[in-house]
């Protein structure tokens, strides 16, 4: 009786010499809870992956034929062209108070005229001075993009103007702003 009174107030009995047996699972090995880890980071991005493609897809159900409405109808059916390098312009509007503007021009013309961007090459400080000269005769309200395409088709006639052994057939403004 003494030692079952023993063991149920806590005191010493043989059974504490023993080592304790732990079970596979209960945490004792660090391989174990590294694992455990593991398995569980890769439920939770599969989880979270599968929910992002389900959402995408409701979202995306509708809009399947909108993916190149915003292609512009200017550059479809184009014959392709050559480019010469960019040309970029600063210069002062012809206001009452002058704003400054930065334009870079890239002049475009049928491919394979070799003779044509020869010239261009060869004549690029004179285009650059007709085209610096040409921005500085507008005003604030001649940059606004409405008036992009009419500024466009002045440019060309100037340049082609100019040009002997070609003519330029396209006229890119990759850069157009007027500070304010």
């Amino acid at each position: 009786m003494s030692d079952t009174m023993d063991d149920d107030l806590g005191g010493s009995s043989d059974d504490s010499s023993k080592p304790k047996k732990r079970g596979k699972l209960s945490g004792g090995s660090g391989l174990v809870k590294i694992l455990t880890v593991v398995v569980g980071a890769i439920l939770v991005l599969v989880f979270t992956v599968t929910v992002s493609v389900i959402v995408f897809t409701i979202m995306n159900r509708g809009n399947a034929g909108e993916r190149l409405s915003g292609l512009s109808n200017q550059y479809i059916g184009v014959p392709d062209f050559d480019f010469a390098e960019p040309i970029e312009i600063r210069g002062r509007t012809n206001d009452r108070v002058p704003r400054t503007f930065v334009v870079t021009v890239v002049l475009g013309y049928r491919m394979g005229e070799t003779a044509t961007s020869e010239e261009i090459m060869r004549r690029r400080s004179q285009l650059q001075d007709l085209i610096r000269s040409f921005f500085s005769e507008q005003s604030v309200d001649d940059f606004a993009a409405s008036n992009e395409n009419q500024l466009k088709a002045e440019l060309e006639q100037r340049i082609n103007r100019i040009l002997s052994r070609g003519s330029v057939s396209t006229i890119l403004f990759t850069n157009f702003m007027v500070d304010f």
